[in-house]
This record gives structure tokens, sequence and C-alpha cells, in this order.
């Protein structure tokens, strides 16, 4: 099964894969994770997936034109979305550890050696304007990306779980399909 793991920039996303990950570890299931971004070297053709193997899929483009894989390659979707505060709490959780590394706004496709922009100093001021430009365009555009996920969730046709993060003591805790369960407890 090949589950596509989407949703907005900085949603928690990758927590809830290390999660799933975890899980499947103390169950003993067959289990394989990939991110699209950090992973793009290494992914395997569609070819290479097996029948009895549980794939955890992370990708931010999962759902436009610039996703690794179709849509159409997954069983099911389990979409990520956090709600406007705790987006920015995310965000406010990113951007200091971005500043600490002198390092922010990843993208493997970029000209620069490791797919980071900034300085590279750590704790450098001059980080701080394009660091919170990121954060601004971020929320500039939330409203317009969560519609056009909707859009190609709906045309998508696939079984979709609705994941909300929330943050409790400084962790994340995930809920399903905005009921009162916490993940994974009802995997």
């Amino acid at each position: 099964m090949k589950i596509l793991i989407t949703g907005l920039g900085n949603s928690g996303k990758s927590t809830l894969r290390e999660k799933l990950a975890e899980h499947c570890l103390k169950n003993h299931s067959l289990h394989q994770v990939f991110d699209c971004d950090r992973d793009h070297l290494r992914m395997p053709t569609e070819d290479d997936f097996e029948d009895d193997t549980l794939y955890f899929v992370e990708d931010v483009h999962g759902l436009t034109s610039e996703a690794f894989y179709p849509i159409k390659f997954y069983d099911e979707i389990y979409y990520v979305l956090p709600s406007w505060l705790t987006h920015l709490r995310l965000w406010f959780f990113r951007m200091w550890i971005w500043f600490k590394r002198g390092k922010f706004g990843f993208d493997p496709d970029t000209k620069i050696s490791d797919g980071w922009r900034g300085s590279g100093i750590p704790y450098d001021t001059t980080n701080i304007r394009p660091i919170l430009k990121e954060l601004k365009r971020a929320f500039k555009w939330r409203n317009n990306w969560i519609v056009y996920d909707d859009t190609s969730l709906k045309q998508s046709k696939k079984p979709i779980t609705f994941v909300t993060p929330k943050i409790k003591k400084r962790k994340i805790i995930f809920y399903i399909n905005n009921k009162n369960t916490q993940w994974p407890d009802i995997l």
C-alpha cells in the first residue's frame, strides 16, 4: 500500500511520517518511508514498490503538477492541515531553527549546492529579513493552496484521511478527520 502524506508546507508532515514509521516498527510491519524533497535522489521508480510493503511517501507537492509520483500512483492520501494558529506556531519553531543554523528555505532544485539559502552562519541577523519573507509568503498564499489542494483531493477519488496537528506541551499531537482520536492510537 502506498500512502501519500501531503499538505501545507511546515504543517507537521515529517513528524507524522516519523510517528507512522515508529508505529510500524513497534508492530513489526514491513514499511518504508520517503521524503520527496530530501530523498529525491534515491527515490525508487514506480516499478520498485512491492505489494507486501507499506509505503509512506511525503511530498509537499503531491497534489500538484510538480509531484514526484502522480496522484493515481497512491492507494490513499493523508492530508495534514493545521489550524491557522497551530500553523503559525509551527512556523515560529521552524524559523528559530533556521536562524540558529543560518540556513533556511530548503529547495532541492536550487542551484545552491546543498539546497539551502542563507549565510550559513548561525544566529546571523542578515537571515532574519528573508526568513520573515518566507513566513509572509506562506500565510499570504495559505488559503489559495488549501483551495487548490481541496480541488485536487476531490478529483483524485482516492481515500483521504485528514490529519490535524495540534501542539501540546511543545509536542505535536495528531488527530484524524477532525475527531478527537489521537494518532496513531487508531492504527
